[in-house]
């Protein structure tokens, strides 16, 4: 077995800080995204080692359907395995148009990781859409997020502001604080400092004493250039 890969996220504090700023800006129990989607993904993999039972009886659409699933899984093993770089991308991209929807997510999470490691912003925001498009419930929300913060990495933040404005009035109650603290984020480095500055202010009635202190401290800031340019 291949040596296992290490991979660390290193937020660029010039770039749009959306990790830095949810790391530092929301309350313990409230996981930052980045921790979140680490998390399921790890979970995802582990998943792939799980051996389908092909249980006679099922009748023959059931037995396809759970053989192709367990092949699915041996292949996007093989390709995490013993393939790397540009060869393992291309090998994902093609198991991930292929493979059955419930395979097919751990694959986009790879891709997705691969993309950001090579900082192809733009390649990671199509693959959370796409993955959006087959999650659901959270994870589907997950992807929203994760695409909005995609975009924004990739300077398209007008693209990203309208993604989260829809995503926080859609968040699921466990990410209403994250979902809005992306927003409030994306909106001050869009320009939309009025936007901004609402966000922090709905965020600081919601959080414990170190949250209010540096929602304070933003909404104070924000108060100031928006005071500055009137």
């Amino acid at each position: 077995m291949s040596e296992k890969r290490e991979t660390e996220h290193h937020v660029d504090p010039t770039n749009v800080g959306i990790v830095g700023e949810l790391q530092h800006g929301i309350s313990e129990e409230a996981q930052p995204l980045l921790k979140f989607l680490v998390a399921n993904y790890k979970t995802i993999l582990i998943s792939l080692g799980v051996v389908v039972a092909i249980v006679a009886g099922y009748g023959i659409y059931d037995y396809s359907v759970k053989k192709s699933i367990a092949s699915a899984r041996m292949e996007l093993g093989d390709i995490l395995i013993n393939k790397s770089g540009a060869d393992q991308f291309a090998s994902l991209e093609a198991f991930a148009a292929k493979a059955p929807e419930t395979v097919r997510p751990a694959a986009l999470f790879e891709l997705v990781r691969l993309s950001l490691e090579k900082k192809d912003y733009e390649k990671a925001a199509g693959l959370w859409n796409s993955l959006a498009g087959i999650a659901a419930g959270d994870m589907a929300f997950v992807a929203r997020m994760g695409k909005a913060q995609a975009l924004a990495a990739s300077g398209k933040l007008e693209e990203a502001f309208t993604e989260l404005e829809a995503a926080d009035a859609a968040a699921p109650e466990s990410f209403k604080n994250i979902a809005k603290m992306q927003f409030a984020v994306v909106a001050e480095e869009a320009g939309k400092l009025d936007r901004a500055l609402a966000a922090y202010e709905a965020l600081q009635g919601e959080g414990n004493n170190m949250d209010k202190e540096l929602f304070a401290h933003k909404i104070s800031q924000l108060k100031a250039r928006i005071g500055s340019k009137g």
